[in-house]
């Protein structure tokens, strides 16, 4: 299992059957409980992963645990974070302001992705076996605020969403948007549209 030649497309298999099986789960179960299943898995696979690097030389076991940790760590993600949010986007912004709210989503998705690949060999460096505890720090904080604050979307209209979320349901209809983001973001946004 340390042969990346095998590795590297069972996780790409993985990832993309496990996306296929979101996009068919989400009009059943919904996008909520999905996108915190998936974080919650992937924290798991995290988890799981820590113990077996620091317990991978005492038994082979933990180096395949380590493996299988790594796929069920993406399989999580691919069933929740990796596919939901970028429905959800088209989802909870009004139409006149969706092209800006997508632009900005992707963005910070890339500057996100962009920290990660710059940190995590520091990180790495830093924390040897202990890599991935930031990672499920982080994950439980998304977690907890999404168990908060956002509403399940599936199958409701963007003024019910609007309404769960606590603003106006009449500003889908208006051309200034102001979609319970933060304020810079709100301002951003409601700039696009005067």
């Amino acid at each position: 299992l340390n042969n990346t030649n095998l590795m590297t497309p069972m996780v790409g298999l993985v990832n993309v059957i496990m996306t296929v099986l979101a996009v068919r789960l989400m009009d059943r179960i919904g996008r909520r409980p999905l996108l915190l299943a998936g974080f919650g898995g992937t924290c798991v696979g995290y988890l799981l992963l820590t113990l077996s690097l620091n317990l991978q030389n005492a038994s082979v076991f933990f180096k395949v645990l380590a493996a299988v940790s790594v796929v069920f760590s993406v399989s999580w993600f691919a069933i929740g974070p990796g596919p939901i949010p970028w429905i959800m986007i088209s989802e909870i912004f009004p139409p006149n302001a969706l092209s800006v709210a997508v632009s900005l989503c992707v963005a910070i998705n890339w500057t996100c992705a962009f920290i990660v690949g710059i940190t995590f060999t520091p990180i790495q460096t830093a924390l040897d076996s202990q890599t991935f505890v930031p990672f499920v720090a982080i994950l439980v904080a998304v977690m907890i605020y999404l168990a908060i604050y956002m509403p399940e979307t599936r199958g409701k209209t963007l003024e019910e969403i609007f309404s769960i979320m606590g603003i106006r349901a009449s500003a889908a209809s208006h051309t200034k948007c102001s979609a319970g983001l933060p304020v810079p973001t709100a301002r951003i946004l409601d700039d696009q549209f005067y």
